[in-house]
């Protein structure tokens, strides 16, 4: 053929070139917005496409990316691999959640404090990156609080106020070892509560995808609880069509007036 062309939609034809016996053009798709879009390709000045395919460009994907600072010190190898990945990817920024133990830990001298900050506020000023907090319990931070002594065991009461203030609940495993049709209220207590707060147009998906995980998890523990293989799923399948799991549903249309 003498002359080739391809367009995608209805936008301004681009001329293909014909390299090492194949045609080929490159196709700006930054504009494009998300759905179903078709190419076509024109031959010898000819209105109607010789070939056309329909493609569908999705929404785009965005990456969330945080780092946790577990120690007092973030090692230099670290530090180097963040360097990377912004000179990689220089749009990219990132949430470093640093320790306050950074500035607590004996171990860590005062001149590589003043080098991890630097480096942080190099990272913020350069990149937009953002700093938070995250927070472990190390005695060498406890410690600047007076009046508040480190411990290094826990405390399991939860019959009475602990006035040490290291008591923490542990809500998620407080109706482990009931009655199965005392824990079947609670759970179902819970998803409808679920379902009333997301229960959205449009996130029907997401709602049975939260069931799914909430009814593999309740397995899991039921099966786990006893020590023994209590609830292989043959007889869990048997416990859920006695005690069925409320269906996800949409409580909050948008189309309603």
């Amino acid at each position: 053929m003498a002359s080739a062309a391809a367009q995608i939609d209805n936008r301004t034809a681009v001329p293909l070139s014909r390299v090492a016996g194949v045609y080929q053009a490159n196709l700006d798709l930054s504009q494009l917005g998300a759905g179903e879009h078709a190419v076509s390709v024109y031959t010898n000045g000819a209105t109607t496409p010789a070939a056309r395919k329909v493609f569908r460009r999705s929404h785009p994907v965005y990456v969330y990316l945080t780092t946790d600072w577990d120690t007092g010190d973030s090692p230099d190898s670290a530090l180097a691999l963040q360097d990377e990945l912004h000179a990689t990817h220089p749009a990219l920024e990132i949430t470093h959640f640093v320790g306050p133990y950074t500035f607590t830990d004996p171990t860590v001298s005062v001149a590589r404090r003043s080098q991890l900050v630097s480096w942080l506020n190099g990272q913020r000023s350069q990149f937009g990156d953002e700093i938070g907090l995250h927070i472990h319990p190390y005695c060498n931070f406890v410690n600047t609080v007076g009046g508040v002594p480190c411990r290094t065991t826990p405390t399991y009461s939860t019959s009475a106020p602990d006035p040490t203030g290291y008591t923490v609940p542990l809500s998620a495993y407080i109706h482990l070892h009931d009655k199965i049709a005392k824990q079947h209220k609670h759970l179902t207590q819970a998803l409808r509560g679920h379902y009333g707060y997301f229960g959205i147009t449009g996130n029907g998906n997401a709602l049975a995808r939260f069931l799914y995980e909430v009814t593999n998890a309740r397995q899991k523990w039921l099966h786990r609880r006893t020590g023994r293989g209590a609830m292989p799923w043959p007889r869990f399948m048997r416990v859920l069509k006695r005690f069925p799991l409320p269906p996800p549903r949409v409580v909050h249309s948008v189309y309603r007036t």
